[in-house]
């Protein structure tokens, strides 16, 4: 009653001092800490914690922190030992220290072994002091001409693989030297050729040689217009530059094939128009060496190339055709693998490289560009050398994924038709999905803003107080910044992910459900108490409501916090942020609410309320009074139409059709399990890729679609490489970062016991490795392997002589005078010495990943990287992968068992990122989901006391939890991040119902099931389902978007309202009415506290003219505490309503008579039965044992009769209580 008085006495100070609380909490929350950044969407999506997760981000520590030069913490190769044994050339002294060979990009083609740069690039970066246009750095070329004149432009040229073909090395490569740009004197429009020399000739003793180059110039340039083969081909195809996949749209002749001469004409067109006319794509082109854009790799392209034509716009039929030959010809030798990348260099000879490969098939490398790039995996495949159709065709725009292709996707792509009714772009990776998902985040916050909108309307009209509605929106988004300012400030998390932002949607549902729930009781008890004081009506709706939206709110918040337990950074993440938000939704509910609704009763609540000032005027109404009273009266009509439905209707539904409903909804029930353990299943993550938009969007149907359909996408997936199998010694596999920010990755931890130079060490490990091959999922590679198992080849390597006989070189220590296992200083100083030999190698070159030892500054062999390959292929399956784990730690941890101590602590690592998340997220997800459903189970059996409701509700709960996911399966949803998450919730936002309905139930004034099933559904039933529609209309609302997390939450919601409201209002309540318990069936009783006795007196009820039915059971009574019975007599003796305190009547010393009584009082009378007293009441008139005698107990003795007077009618009703 205290809080009560002061949210009734003193609403305003009430009022104020939530609003200062919330207006400091976001002042400081958005003041102190930065706002949050959504620039990376999937950060946070990886497993921390966990065995694999230790693993794999000490195996990323340990790369990163290895080099081949100075500044790292560990090397590849004994850097103080090859500074010690080699000069230092002091003529490049002003030269980067960072040795070129070992810089962490790819120095070299992969296959050519040639540095290729374009004139001017390097100057112009370094002078403007800024990356080249589209923010990819390193990306170099190469133009290479014959020298001979000009062609004349009345006869075309036959252009050859001898005479001028500008041939351009892949991106992503560092730059060679450049010599100065060209004179004054030459022409600006000069072709500069540089072309560095192969890496075997490059090679000398010091690592820190820079490499010779040529220069050489001729002037093509100038011809106009220039063939083709001059500016193209740029380059080969790569990643890094932007693309769009084509298909056909079905209107033409061959509909599905686009490998026609129509066909091939629209992609070209479509690329010219939506990219090349751009106004921003000259700033922003890679450009060919006469300072044109490059044209794009493209089909018809490639088809002008070949068949001599100026651009793609003048092909023929013919010339389709004739390509079209040649591929067939040329596709076995792709196949095979004999035809290759670097097969065609512009003026000499192939056959070295590609020996019995065709010339036709190696022409500017054209072939192998159009089957590895351009076309679809299918067309001219292995199995069916003879399908000709081409379903899809790739285009590279010759600009660099990323910023540059912002405006041009913004401009002539974004949310447009991309079709000319020939051909259409399905797929798109421009390299800015990311950036983009940032941009539809904010652009898509309109669709939380109109579920608001939405939602306001429904809660205006059920409160009827526009000032209410205000309120209750004004709290929902102080309960997001109150939640804010304890994740950062309070808890100090540092890593807000954008998952955090569903919150919004969820506590719209929820603070909408708190609101109905809170104005429906005090509804009822303004109704029931007229004439009670406000103070009354407060403490009477606070009693009820207070209690209610806590168990509600801390069973959701429960599990929302029950995700803490997941080892992904972003689910924890969200756990806490949204389950705080409940719980200050809550907070605020019983705090600004009640203060709201108190302000509204008494300064509001009559504005709409007119007296007629005489007869006269009586029938003259202003606008406002027809406004008022037209709003009234629909409130009316449809407060009646709620009325009938609620409590007519809708019980005659559930109870009629009992066994039909139980029927229905067991039935999908099996379903829901049928589909998700029998077909198709709940299944894991198959993508590697992070989905962010909607499934149609062009960013996912190339990642989750097209990017499967072309060769060098699935050559990048590793799809066809083994497994291999990374044994690690030396380091600690533990995550030694904070796991709660993505950033925070810890450092390398070294296993101080780690000693390879031992001779124990050395003789286990060359066992180790002998037995590792014998294992069933050993895989030998072909070919000499210099560093899988370093100790075998320096076992080899120290077997040579001691002296050189050809060269009387001493190679003493090093050498066959120590047999295996060598002493500890030799194995130091030759290992040593044996690293720099293998890092001199022609050809050879130690990545930060290469297996070996790693030495720190002081050449001490801190840690060791020993590889193998597996027979098992690297593939997104979980099982595969699950299978390949457990069979090779089963190995590793018995051979640790029988190891000496200097070697005891090895590990092994392979492609495991997507196998830990799709562990983690079938483990974690079952844990929290599990935890969930027990929190809800312990919450419903406290709030009811009674096992079997519990029961029921349960499975109501698991019911609505099995259909929705099932229904979610088949909308084909896997088992990832997002959806991990909204499986968990939905156990918080399935359990309300049930635990409204359920206490509804109990707490119901008769002891027969039909009865109480009615009462709960009639006195719940419309907060229920306002509730229920409320969160339904949101999730509605959220469909449009683009961003797929909104999607999917909206139709998450959606399904779980409706299968919720479903199973509540239906399944339960049906189970309650066939089985559900009568009277105190299966109900915990608590033995009630005595009062002291201090003195008693009766108080009058202030609801004579209600029916008996209507004063008691409200929702969430307190159980145990405050207790009321309502007492039937025969069929014509008045009534009387008694209410007891923890058990016991506080009866005054006046109240007790001595006197007659009137006929019109009704008798209470004390009995003492041993040490259990009860109160009789007994109608006067009615003495009959035949009556009906109702008796509460009490624990209060000596205490004599007394007497009640009866007020008004027969039907008039007294209550006692404290």
């Amino acid at each position: 009653m205290g809080y009560s008085k002061v949210v009734a006495n003193h609403a305003f100070v009430v009022f104020g001092i939530a609003v200062v609380c919330l207006v400091t909490c976001a002042v400081i929350s958005f003041t102190v800490h930065h706002l949050p950044d959504f620039t990376d969407p999937i950060a946070g999506f990886e497993p921390r914690g966990t065995v694999l997760g230790d693993r794999l981000f000490s195996w990323d520590n340990l790369n990163d922190a290895t080099c081949s030069f100075s500044g790292c913490m560990l090397h590849n190769i004994p850097l103080k030992f090859a500074h010690e044994q080699q000069p230092v050339d002091d003529s490049h002294e002003d030269d980067d220290d960072e040795d070129p060979r070992y810089d962490d990009d790819d120095d070299y083609d992969d296959e050519g072994d040639y540095r290729v740069v374009r004139p001017g690039v390097v100057e112009d970066m370094e002078e403007a002091d800024r990356p080249y246009p589209g923010r990819v750095e390193n990306i170099g070329f190469t133009a290479s001409s014959a020298t001979a004149a000009p062609p004349s432009p009345e006869k075309p040229i036959e252009w050859g693989p001898d005479n001028a073909t500008l041939v351009l090395e892949s991106p992503g490569q560092d730059f060679l030297d450049m010599s100065p740009s060209p004179s004054a004197a030459t022409p600006a429009t000069a072709v500069e050729t540089r072309v560095g020399r192969p890496v075997a000739e490059r090679r000398t003793s010091s690592p820190l040689t820079h490499r010779p180059r040529q220069k050489r110039t001729v002037s093509l340039c100038q011809l106009q217009p220039r063939p083709l083969q001059i500016t193209f081909p740029c380059n080969n195809p790569s990643r890094q530059y932007a693309r769009m996949v084509f298909e056909s749209a079905g209107n033409f002749h061959d509909e599905f094939n686009l490998f026609t001469l129509r066909a091939i004409l629209s992609m070209c067109s479509l690329e010219r128009r939506l990219v090349r006319d751009h106004a921003q794509f000259p700033s922003v082109c890679i450009s060919s060496s006469c300072d044109d854009c490059c044209p794009s790799w493209s089909l018809g392209n490639y088809i002008a190339l070949l068949q001599n034509r100026q651009s793609c716009a003048d092909i023929t039929e013919d010339d389709v055709k004739a390509v079209l030959g040649r591929l067939k010809h040329c596709s076995g030798f792709y196949h095979n693998n004999s035809l290759k990348q670097d097969c065609y260099t512009a003026g000499g000879p192939y056959q070295d490289r590609c020996p019995r490969v065709p010339a036709q098939c190696v022409q500017y490398n054209a072939v192998h560009s159009i089957l590895h790039y351009l076309v679809d995996k299918d067309f001219l495949s292995l199995d069916e050398p003879n399908v000709d159709i081409l379903r899809y065709a790739m285009v590279f725009v010759p600009v660099a994924s990323g910023q540059a292709m912002m405006d041009i996707y913004q401009d002539d792509f974004d949310q447009k038709t991309i079709s000319d009714g020939v051909t259409r772009i399905v797929g798109i990776d421009f390299g800015i999905k990311y950036t983009m998902f940032e941009h539809y985040l904010r652009m898509d916050t309109v669709y939380p803003c109109i579920a608001m909108a939405i939602v306001i309307i429904i809660i205006r009209l059920y409160t009827g107080s526009a000032f209410i509605t205000f309120m209750t929106v004004f709290t929902i988004v102080s309960s997001l910044v109150v939640s804010y300012f304890f994740y950062t400030i309070v808890f100090q998390f540092p890593f807000f992910p954008f998952m955090n932002l569903t919150t919004v949607i969820l506590l719209v549902g929820i603070g909408a459900d708190d609101v109905f729930v809170y104005c429906d009781i005090w509804q009822h008890s303004k109704q029931e108490r007229p004439g009670a004081s406000l103070v009354e009506v407060v403490s009477e709706t606070l009693g009820h409501a207070a209690l209610s939206m806590f168990v509600t709110s801390f069973t959701t918040a429960a599990t929302f916090y029950a995700n803490f337990v997941s080892k992904i950074t972003a689910i924890r993440c969200f756990g806490v942020y949204a389950g705080t938000a409940i719980l200050a939704n809550f907070i605020l509910m019983i705090t600004l609410i009640p203060s709201t609704v108190v302000i509204y009763e008494r300064y509001f609540a009559n504005v709409c309320t007119f007296k007629k000032k005489s007869n006269a005027y009586s029938l003259k109404k202003t606008c406002v009074e027809i406004v008022c009273d037209l709003i009234r009266k629909i409130e009316y009509e449809l407060s009646e139409m709620s009325r009938i439905f609620f409590d007519k209707l809708l019980p005659c539904i559930v109870i009629k059709y009992r066994y039909v409903w139980l029927v229905w909804f067991v039935g999908m029930m099996v379903g829901g399990f049928c589909v998700l353990f029998v077909s198709p299943g709940l299944h894991l993550p198959s993508q590697k890729d992070f989905q962010v938009f909607s499934r149609s969007h062009p960013f996912e149907q190339y990642d989750m679609v097209h990017k499967e359909q072309f060769w060098f996408e699935k050559a990048q997936d590793n799809e066809y490489a083994y497994l291999p199998i990374t044994l690690i010694w030396g380091i600690v596999p533990k995550d030694n970062g904070n796991h709660l920010n993505p950033d925070s990755r810890g450092k390398v931890l070294f296993d101080d016991t780690f000693d390879v130079a031992h001779p124990a060490s050395q003789r286990w490990l060359m066992g180790f490795c002998l037995r590792l091959r014998n294992q069933s999922f050993y895989q030998p590679t072909p070919g000499p392997q210099l560093t899988n198992c370093f100790i075998e080849l320096f076992q080899q390597w120290m077997d040579r002589e001691c002296v050189d006989e050809l060269t009387g070189e001493d190679f003493h220590p090093c050498c066959n005078k120590y047999t295996f296992p060598y002493p500890k200083n030799v194995f130091k100083h030759c290992i040593k010495v044996a690293t720099m030999e293998l890092d001199n190698m022609p050809r050879f070159r130690f990545y930060k990943e290469t297996p070996g030892p790693r030495f720190d500054e002081n050449d001490t062999i801190r840690g060791l990287i020993i590889e193998f390959d597996s027979k098992y292929k690297f593939t997104l399956a979980f099982n595969t992968m699950d299978k390949f784990y457990h069979e090779v730690e089963t190995f590793m941890q018995g051979e640790m068992k029988n190891v000496p101590t200097t070697m005891a602590h090895g590990w092994f690592v392979s492609y495991f990122d997507h196998y830990a998340l799709q562990d983690n997220l079938a483990t974690g997800t079952l844990i929290a989901l599990g935890l969930s459903v027990a929190i809800a189970l312990a919450v419903m059996f406290i709030t009811t006391l009674n096992a079997l409701i519990s029961i029921y509700a349960i499975l109501s709960i698991v019911g609505t939890i099995v259909v929705t996911v099932g229904s979610l399966v088949l909308l084909n949803w896997e088992l990832n991040i997002l959806e991990s998450v909204i499986m968990s919730v939905a156990v918080g936002l399935s359990v309300d119902f049930s635990v409204h309905y359920g206490v509804a139930y109990r707490l119901a004034p008769e002891k027969d099931r039909e009865s109480r099933v009615i009462f709960s559904l009639s006195r719940m039933g419309s907060a229920i389902t306002m509730a229920a529609l409320t969160t339904f209309v949101a999730g509605a609302l959220m469909m449009p978007s683009t961003v797929l997390s909104y999607v999917q939450l909206g139709t998450f919601l959606m399904l779980i309202m409706t299968i919720s409201w479903g199973y509540a209002t239906f399944f339960f309540q049906s189970l309650c009415r066939m089985l559900g318990p009568e009277g105190n069936c299966c109900h915990l009783s608590i033995p009630a506290c005595s009062l002291p006795c201090d003195g008693t007196q009766i108080i009058k009820s202030d609801s004579i003219h209600q029916p008996p039915s209507s004063l008691t059971g409200y929702e969430m009574e307190p159980l145990t505490t405050h207790k009321t019975s309502q007492y039937r007599q025969s069929r014509n003796a008045p009534q009387l309503a008694v209410t007891t305190v923890n058990g016991s009547l506080r009866l005054p010393a006046k109240a007790r008579a001595g006197s007659a009584l009137p006929d019109q009082l009704t008798t209470v009378s004390i009995r003492k039965s041993r040490d259990l007293n009860t109160i009789v009441i007994q109608p006067n008139g009615h003495t009959s044992e035949e009556e009906t005698q109702e008796i509460v107990p009490t624990y209060r003795a000596n205490v004599p009769d007394i007497w009640v007077p009866r007020e008004g009618d027969t039907s008039s009703s007294q209550e006692v209580s404290r």
